[in-house]
Formats: structure tokens, C-alpha cells, sequence
């Protein structure tokens, strides 16, 4: 079964989410977004390999105390539809959030860091794959001028 859901959301995170995901597509997004922080299915197996990343849990924490809440932006109004029991979930776990909203909010901001480190982690390996031989060459010619004593 389906439910509707209203939420707010700041205008720069709503213009994301049509430009990212596409328009049509974002109650499914937020869906599959939210689903895994409300349901239990696979849970423990994606926080043990998120919390064995030290730096990058760090870096997340930081970026999302950073960003959520209003933060004095624009919000725009839309509607999502998610399944009953996400829904369910969702206002069993948002308490520390002044609202569903805010809650979607920081999981939407949360998850579009998320892609954005990915992309760089993906253009840093383009780039490290592609001087490869480059820089393989250059570390054989420093190793070739160290001394073994």
C-alpha cells in the first residue's frame, strides 16, 4: 500500500533532486533513500562496512551538522509518496528533527554528498589511471637513486 507524503525542503535541495534524479522519480529516490534508516533489512552488514571508513564517516558527520536544518534557505513545498511502513519508520526515528521534512531533508543532503564523493572519488581514479605509467616511471627513477646501506 502507498501513502501520501507532503513535505518542505530548501529550494537548493529540491532543484538537486530534479536535476540528479529527475522529475517523476524523486518519491521513488526518497523511498529507497529512507528505506534502509527505517527498515532493518541489511542494516547491520551496511553499517559495519560504512563504520570501518573512518575518514570518510568523519567527513560525513561534519558535512551533515554542517547543512542540516533551515539554515535560512528558501523551502519549497512537494509531494512524495512512500510506502506505509517507510512512513511508519520515518516518525518513529525523526524525534531529534523538528519535522518529517527536516528528517528527508538531511537523508536527501546526506545521500547528495554522498554522490558527489563518489564522482570525485571516480574523476581522482580517471586521473590516477590515466598518468599511470607517468607515475610509475617517475617513482622507479627516485627508487633507482636511493641507497640501500
Amino acid at each position: 500500500m502507498r501513502k501520501k507524503l507532503t513535505l518542505t525542503i530548501d529550494a537548493e535541495v529540491y532543484d538537486g533532486l530534479r536535476r540528479i534524479v529527475g522529475p517523476g522519480k524523486i518519491s521513488r529516490f526518497v523511498e529507497d533513500l529512507v528505506r534502509p534508516h527505517v527498515l532493518k533489512q541489511d542494516l547491520i552488514e551496511g553499517y559495519r562496512t560504512m563504520a570501518a571508513d573512518r575518514v570518510r564517516e568523519s567527513e560525513a558527520l561534519d558535512w551533515a551538522e554542517s547543512t542540516c536544518g533551515d539554515g535560512g534557505s528558501t523551502k519549497v513545498m512537494t509531494s512524495i509518496a512512500l510506502s506505509e511502513d517507510v512512513l511508519a519508520r520515518i516518525d518513529r526515528h525523526h524525534g531529534e528533527f523538528r519535522s518529517r521534512s527536516e528528517f528527508l531533508e538531511c537523508a536527501a543532503r546526506a545521500y547528495l554528498a554522498h554522490l558527489a564523493r563518489t564522482e570525485a572519488e571516480r574523476r581522482d581514479l580517471e586521473i590516477i589511471n590515466r598518468d599511470a605509467v607517468a607515475l610509475n616511471a617517475e617513482a622507479e627513477d627516485v627508487l633507482a637513486y636511493q641507497v640501500l646501506e
